[in-house]
């Protein structure tokens, strides 16, 4: 992942929460990003880097602009995250349905974490509810009404895989080839390496439109991604 040389580094950021902002997300959020988020001076990849925060780092989040989240910085200055590398500081809102992808069964937990009381199983292919979304656990509901907890792991579909607004991994041996077409017959615009984060557009059944750090949309085969 290229980045510009950043004007500042930003890591283990702790801010009050003091102003009202967008329903999109709480008054703080954390980055989720794999390693590491770009911070820009505005919302659009077209801003230079001023900045970038690490995995974990906590921002007050001051309002959002298209898929952007603008975040408090020390000294009373501000700078733009894309939200796919946020998660707010509480559950999202329901997601509609996953699916259970574990080998045989998927324990349903009381409460999120390995901790929490089995209270009961789901098998794999059993189409589950989704009640809150969160960032390792999903509390979800089975037809027969049990409620509780299940890892992300062992769940597909909202809960999981790639959709719009999100971000992909490459997962190529080397390197992904960036198509200006959603085909092999589309022409090669650009490359993004293996564990390269990219923001994804749209998602297709075989392509995925992405945008890479650098701003290079284009399209990569689904089975290079994850």
């Amino acid at each position: 992942m290229n980045l510009k040389k950043p004007m500042m580094y930003l890591t283990g950021l702790t801010l009050a929460m003091s102003l009202t902002v967008s329903s999109a997300l709480a008054d703080s959020a954390t980055v989720s990003a794999e390693k590491s988020a770009n911070i820009r001076s505005g919302a659009g990849m077209n801003h230079p880097v001023i900045g970038w925060a690490m995995k974990g780092d906590e921002f007050e989040t001051l309002g959002t602009s298209g898929n952007w989240t603008r975040v408090a910085l020390k000294g009373g200055k501000e700078g733009y995250i894309h939200t796919s590398l946020l998660t707010a500081d509480s559950v999202s809102a329901p997601s509609g349905s996953v699916t259970v992808t574990a080998e045989k069964s998927a324990n349903i937990r009381k409460e999120p974490g390995m901790s929490g009381k089995v209270i009961g199983w789901a098998m794999k292919g059993d189409q589950l509810t989704v009640l809150e979304k969160g960032a390792k656990w999903t509390k979800v509901e089975t037809k027969k009404g049990t409620v509780g907890y299940i890892h992300n792991s062992l769940l597909s579909g909202s809960a999981s895989a790639p959709s719009a607004g999100k971000t992909a991994t490459i997962s190529a041996e080397k390197s992904a080839n960036i198509r200006s077409e959603a085909g092999m017959n589309g022409k090669v615009i650009g490359w993004a390496m293996k564990d390269e984060t990219v923001i994804v557009l749209e998602k297709g059944s075989k392509w995925t439109k992405v945008e890479t750090e650098d701003g290079l949309v284009g399209y990569i085969h689904n089975s290079l991604l994850k």
